[in-house]
């Protein structure tokens, strides 16, 4: 007598596979704790959070990468995992000169 195994996808025998949520985690990378969004299915899209903050830098932007070459668009980009996004910064400075007794801000 020969056996032969039955191969089936996780989830109920035969069944679909259960649709499984994802977590979107911020890496401010200096910046201000920005909370992680779970529960995202596959496919969907998020919003984009409230910027971080860090004192001397301007928030330009997440990225899928450390080194911030990849942007990540809120509009087209679709989570597909478990997914973490980088902040981008730049310096900041502020260059202000007195002109006619006004304070005049760049």
């Amino acid at each position: 007598m020969t056996l032969y195994a039955k191969w089936v996808p996780d989830g109920e025998a035969g069944g679909p596979l259960p649709e499984r949520a994802y977590k979107v985690s911020f890496d401010s990378q200096g910046g201000s704790r920005v909370p992680s969004v779970a529960g995202v299915a596959r496919g969907s899209r998020i919003s984009a959070p409230e910027p971080p903050s860090r004192m001397g830098f301007r928030f330009d932007g997440w990225f899928r990468d450390p080194d911030c070459a990849d942007r990540w668009d809120f509009y087209a980009d679709a989570v597909l995992g478990d997914t973490v996004l980088y902040a981008k910064w730049a310096p900041s400075c502020e260059i202000s000169s007195e002109r006619r007794g006004g304070k005049h801000i760049l």
